[in-house]
């Protein structure tokens, strides 16, 4: 798995490129403005459920073949993507985490209450 980044300049890709601080921070509060208006709208919140959802983000990413490195490295496209948005709109990001919460505890009830039906009656 990748490392997260640790500075701006790891984030943007600009570690290995000249110093040039100014242009690199004014850039990179446009890209944390451009990502929270985006992502801070409904339909923006419900791309980037979509995109987590379908990125096997909950879900094993190993499936023995070649598939595996797709997965993997879409994967780790997704969690820098989130990275970013989580720096950019911590609303965002927190709103995420409570949907998919929310996903998972339906899915298990959905199952406990099926198993329940199921059970024969004593």
């Amino acid at each position: 798995m990748a490392k997260a980044p640790s500075t701006y300049d790891e984030l943007l890709g600009y570690a290995d490129l000249p110093d040039d601080q100014g242009e690199k921070d004014v850039e990179f509060t446009q890209l944390l403005s451009d990502l929270k208006d985006t992502f801070g709208t409904p339909h923006g919140k419900r791309t980037l459920l979509w995109f987590v959802n379908h990125t096997f983000q909950r879900n094993s990413p190993m499936t023995g073949n070649s598939q595996t490195y797709y997965n993997l490295g879409t994967m780790d496209f997704i969690r820098s993507v989130l990275n970013v948005i989580a720096i950019a709109d911590q609303d965002v990001y927190m709103w995420l985490h409570a949907q998919q919460s929310n996903e998972l505890r339906n899915r298990y009830l959905d199952r406990i209450t099926d198993a329940i039906n199921r059970r024969p009656e004593s």
